[in-house]
């Protein structure tokens, strides 16, 4: 045996220091928001993704995509 142990995978963190199911749980957090016409909320979850260094990206067929 080469002493090699195997090592559970540690969640992806992106820069901004969420990790990819942190991003996804405030992405359809937002969505909800705006399906229900809470924009207030839907702007809030907007403005503190911004805030780290996230820009959202509305999609006509309803989906967001997100960069940094």
């Amino acid at each position: 045996m080469l002493g090699l142990e195997a090592q559970p995978e540690a969640p992806s963190v992106k820069p901004s220091g969420l990790t990819e199911e942190e991003m996804e749980t405030l992405i359809q957090q937002r969505q909800a928001a705006r399906k229900a016409k809470n924009f207030t909320e839907s702007d809030r979850i907007r403005h503190e993704l911004q805030e780290l260094g996230i820009t959202l990206i509305d999609q006509l067929d309803g989906t967001t995509r997100w960069h940094s």
